[in-house]
């Protein structure tokens, strides 16, 4: 039977895994563009639905090039909407190799870390198959949401250069002990006990995938230091790699280790200043211990 640890560890992966392939599996088009209105990326249903085999038939293209001249107006007013900082939605007929078809879309800006607005992200769903296309994009980005946000695991998204935490889940928060807004705004130097030179030799570590899992130590806002292990790898993202890191509390788990270590080392001592000979056998692994006095009584000395 698998142990508490080894069932989370394993989930945990299988969880960054998903985060991790969302934009590539997305049922619907998924893209993002420049200030100008050009394509910096766009995930493999998209360039299909454009009719294309792959990114580099579309990378750098206008918008336009894909869009009905009948909707140029629309499109180019929802395009100056999201600039200014809202979130658009709208509909147009997107043009392909084949023809074309009518779309809903959402656009909306990305901004860095100093708030201004550096690209657009945006969302298109072929709505020739009716409502059931738009139903299965509300119930994918509410299903990956919830990955992040609602699971009971603790969880945060930080840059790796500069160590600043992007985004925690309620459960960071709560085990933690700070607010939300109060761990957007911390770095990982704040929490974590080893130097700023130890911690951004590891995170350099798992952003190149050398490593998954990391034994640290972290400070609750309480002051009090807890024993954690943290499952982190990189994602890709429209502002660059982020480390995506799920963590669990191990204080427990290394007191019992301590504790057990302890056990054993006074039970050895007391075996051997014991006159007994002592003798026992694993039933599962067929071994078995034989004392040092034990040998001597029995003559294998």
């Amino acid at each position: 039977m698998k142990s508490n640890s080894d069932f989370l560890t394993s989930s945990a992966i299988e969880d960054l895994r998903r985060f991790r392939l969302l934009v590539d599996q997305a049922p619907f088009c998924i893209h993002e563009l420049d200030m100008d209105g050009h394509v910096l990326s766009m995930n493999p249903k998209g360039c299909g639905m454009l009719g294309l085999s792959s990114f580099a038939e579309v990378e750098g293209r206008p918008l336009s090039d894909f869009i009905e001249a009948a909707c140029f107006p629309l499109v180019e007013k929802a395009f100056h909407k999201a600039l200014a900082g809202e979130a658009i939605d709208f509909e147009c007929d997107v043009l392909n190799t084949t023809g074309g078809f009518p779309a809903s879309a959402h656009l909306f800006p990305l901004h860095n870390e100093a708030g201004e607005v550096t690209s657009l992200f945006g969302i298109t769903v072929d709505v020739s198959q009716g409502a059931e296309a738009l139903e299965h994009m509300r119930n994918s980005e509410k299903r990956y949401r919830q990955m992040f946000e609602t699971n009971l695991a603790v969880k945060f998204i930080l840059n790796p250069k500069t160590g600043r935490i992007v985004e925690a889940n309620s459960a960071a928060c709560e085990f933690y002990g700070y607010s939300a807004e109060e761990m957007a705004g911390m770095s990982l130097f704040d929490i974590n006990v080893l130097s700023p030179g130890e911690i951004q030799s590891e995170m350099k570590k798992a952003v190149a995938e050398q490593r998954l899992i990391f034994e640290f130590k972290h400070r609750l806002k309480s002051g009090e230091v807890r024993d954690v292990e943290v499952l982190s790898g990189p994602i890709d993202t429209d502002e660059g790699v982020r480390l995506y890191s799920i963590v669990f509390d191990v204080t427990a788990r290394k007191l019992a280790e301590q504790n057990l270590a302890k056990s054993e080392e006074r039970v050895a001592f007391a075996i051997r200043g014991s006159d007994d000979g002592v003798w026992d056998e694993d039933l599962v692994t067929d071994k078995k211990y034989w004392s040092d006095r034990l040998k001597a009584l029995l003559g294998y000395e």
